[in-house]
């Protein structure tokens, strides 16, 4: 015997349908929004050549800004499509020879410093990867690889590899020796750059290190550590032998990314959630405003805004259908 409805049930069926279909339809606008607006991220990898230029990537593009910070020029357009799980690491070689990593086809893209491709190398990583260069090698934190590695500049042939690591998350170079850390084992491991023979493990203890971090070496030999992604996320100075020398806090709402270090030693941080840049100056983390940055980051704030609102309509409109379909609900039980 079939379902039979009354003319009351239809009477309450059909606004029950629609309100239902226009509620779902709010749900998969909202869920793309919150998924537009988790791509929408200013500059996040970011490193200097010997001239004392900042170069980082923004939107797939790697952009360069002069030494004087008077001018900003898009210096690659990569073609590739980077979603905000995937990173795509940048670094400069002393030749002026630019490097980055492709987390899609596991390569090493390596452009002139006019922003010409000369070639692409394989990278022996599986996925996500953090490079550092010098003049004769490729140096990569192969994040889910759990793996260190040294490629060849020219041919990218694997030179050595260093593993057990839970996960490497930077690396950096200086005077024939690679620093890595690794936020979860809480250590930095230094390794010959010639051999990858690890020389000495610094043991660290960190806090507030949630989601990987990002390693500078400075000029005194002390090791500076920012928590990557993470909000309100505070700097942690070390001294080579794994004692803490300082912590660092940033402004309200200071989220780091990257790191990186100009030849004269000043110290630059990004910050994609908030479209900023940071210097470390005397221990102290402070804005610093590029006009050239702040016009390229100014439309897609206005975007983001804009779909912020829209989030926020969508959320309330959806509220507004729930509590609309609990009243038709008891104005059902009531006529019942």
């Amino acid at each position: 015997m079939g379902l039979e409805l009354t003319s009351k049930d239809k009477k309450f069926l059909l606004p029950f349908i629609i309100i239902v279909l226009i509620a779902a339809y709010n749900i998969g606008s909202y869920i793309q929004q919150r998924a537009d607006l988790r791509e929408m991220r200013g500059a996040e990898w970011i490193t200097y050549d010997d001239e004392g230029r900042l170069y980082f990537t923004y939107q797939e593009n790697v952009y360069r800004l002069s030494s004087d910070n008077a001018s900003l020029e898009k210096l690659i357009e990569t073609g590739l499509k980077i979603s905000s799980r995937d990173i795509m690491d940048i670094a400069v070689a002393p030749s002026g020879d630019i490097f980055l990593t492709d987390p899609t086809s596991r390569e090493v893209h390596v452009y002139s410093n006019k922003g010409k491709l000369r070639h692409r190398l394989k990278g022996h990583f599986k996925e996500n990867a953090r490079l550092v260069v010098d003049d004769k090698r490729i140096y990569i934190a192969d994040m889910q690889g759990n793996r260190t590695i040294a490629l060849d500049t020219e041919k990218g042939e694997l030179l050595w590899t260093d593993e057990n690591y839970f996960i490497p998350d930077s690396l950096f170079v200086r005077n024939s020796v690679v620093y890595v850390s690794d936020k979860d084992k809480q250590e930095v491991r230094l390794l010959g750059a010639e051999d990858g023979q690890v020389i000495k493990t610094i043991h660290l203890n960190l806090s507030g290190f949630y989601y990987g971090s990002s390693i500078l070496i400075l000029d005194d030999g002390t090791i500076l550590l920012a928590p990557a992604y993470t909000r309100n996320g505070s700097l942690m100075k070390f001294s080579d032998d794994g004692n803490l020398i300082k912590t660092i806090s940033g402004p309200d709402g200071f989220t780091p990314v990257d790191m990186a270090i100009s030849p004269e030693g000043s110290v630059i941080i990004t910050d994609d959630g908030n479209y900023s840049f940071y210097r470390v100056k005397d221990d102290i983390v402070e804005l610093v405003k590029f006009s050239s940055t702040e016009q390229l980051f100014w439309d897609i704030q206005k975007e983001r805004a804009s779909l912020k609102k829209s989030s926020l309509y969508s959320i309330s409109f959806l509220i507004g259908c729930v509590i609309f379909l609990i009243g038709l609900f008891v104005a059902y039980k009531i006529y019942e």
